[in-house]
């Protein structure tokens, strides 16, 4: 039986999303593979209700912040600032087309910075580290726009820990390339024994050797970085 045998929606949330990834996929052989109405009807009516519940509190904040004065206490607007990212996070993974809510929280982080700029007007030491604030923010949303990196760093995520590898390969190889930066090096090892362990158990090492080769390359490439960003110890006399 196979997913087009149903109506699946064509922006899933992030439930429907991991029933739909484990359906008719190898990896997963530990669960049920066999995607049925009655589960696909359940996850799409969770994301709904999240996406309900979204909605309520973006309203909240939007309040908030358009009513939040200049000269507000600076834990206030640093929470609200603190809110409005994970609003931001929790965009990216829910239902439907949410440009229009990612865009108004985006507009709203803007008045917000641009508030504790004025607040910390002849601060040199502040505005520099406002400005890699606003470079981290938006490096982690551009990593946020890959559906299951929004689904990895969920507090809530679907996707169980003993999912990790099977989820990890059952994407593209350029996919899993670029989710792996928000793995350290010993994660990656982890995951690299891990899926050694899986592959072989399932017969199935030739049909992900791409996959694993990224493995390799991306611990390759945090070795590097750590050696070239070293300090050189000075030679003693």
């Amino acid at each position: 039986m196979t997913t087009e045998q149903f109506q699946k929606s064509q922006r899933p949330g992030k439930h429907e999303r991991h029933l739909i990834r484990r359906a008719n996929c190898p990896l997963f052989a530990q669960h049920n593979q066999t995607l049925i109405s009655d589960d696909l009807e359940k996850a799409q009516r969770r994301d709904h209700d999240e996406l309900i519940a979204f909605i309520n509190h973006l309203r909240s904040l939007v309040s908030r912040a358009m009513n939040f004065s200049q000269k507000e206490e600076s834990e206030v607007i640093i929470k609200l600032k603190e809110e409005l990212d994970k609003g931001y996070e929790e965009a990216c993974r829910l239902a439907d087309d949410q440009s229009d809510n990612k865009a108004a929280i985006l507009a709203l982080l803007d008045v917000i910075m641009s508030t504790i700029s004025k607040n910390a007007a002849g601060d040199t030491l502040a505005f520099k580290e406002m400005g890699k604030e606003r470079q981290a923010r938006a490096t982690h949303f551009a990593l946020l726009e890959n559906p299951l990196v929004a689904d990895l760093i969920d507090p809530e995520s679907p996707i169980a820990e003993d999912e990790l590898v099977a989820t990890l390969f059952s994407t593209t190889p350029e996919i899993m390339e670029s989710v792996l930066v928000l793995f350290d090096s010993a994660q990656l090892k982890e995951i690299q024994q891990a899926a050694g362990v899986l592959l072989k158990e399932l017969n199935l090492v030739s049909e992900y050797e791409k996959h694993q080769a990224i493995i390799k390359k991306s611990l390759a490439e945090i070795q590097l970085s750590t050696l070239t960003n070293s300090p050189v110890d000075s030679m003693e006399n």
